[in-house]
């Protein structure tokens, strides 16, 4: 049973975890999109990514990576910018980028920190699945600073 961690710096027991740019050695440096690709199929039974989707800029080709690469009842979880709270959390961004927006977008490019995307839950309902994923539910999280998005997708067999 493969646990795979996306998009995380750092390392978590239990999990395989991949990131660009790993703050701990026991993290595999590579990017999830290649990653994911060379998995064999059906060797993963888990997947989790947090903050990651909306940086790729081919999100379908990702999700169907993921898909090929979970085993039968394997579980996928996205967690991501919730669209629906843009409005709110723009006032409060643009200005900050003000004195320092030649550093973010220097930091930006560097370190591939650009977004592509932004899902609303019937967008990240769709991805999910166009992809393949079944018994998809996609629920606004209010934990964080500003609303995220968690989609949760299974792989099932067609019987």
């Amino acid at each position: 049973m493969v646990r795979v961690n996306l998009g995380c710096p750092n390392f978590h027991e239990g999990w395989v975890c991949v990131d660009l740019h790993p703050r701990d050695s026991a993290v595999v440096r590579d990017d999830a999109v290649s990653y994911m690709t060379g998995r064999p199929p059906e060797s993963v039974s888990e997947i989790m990514t947090k903050n990651l989707l909306e940086h790729l800029p081919n999100v379908q080709q990702f999700l169907k990576a993921c898909y090929d690469a979970l085993e039968d009842g394997g579980r996928i979880c996205v967690i991501t910018d919730n669209a629906e709270w843009l409005p709110f959390y723009l006032p409060v961004a643009v200005p900050r980028l003000g004195v320092g927006a030649h550093a973010v977008k220097k930091y930006a490019l560097k370190f591939n920190t650009v977004h592509y995307s932004i899902f609303s839950p019937m967008h990240l309902t769709l991805h999910l699945t166009d992809a393949g994923f079944s018994d998809v539910r996609v629920n606004r999280l209010w934990r964080y600073a500003f609303a995220r998005l968690r989609g949760i997708g299974f792989k099932r067999r067609a019987r």
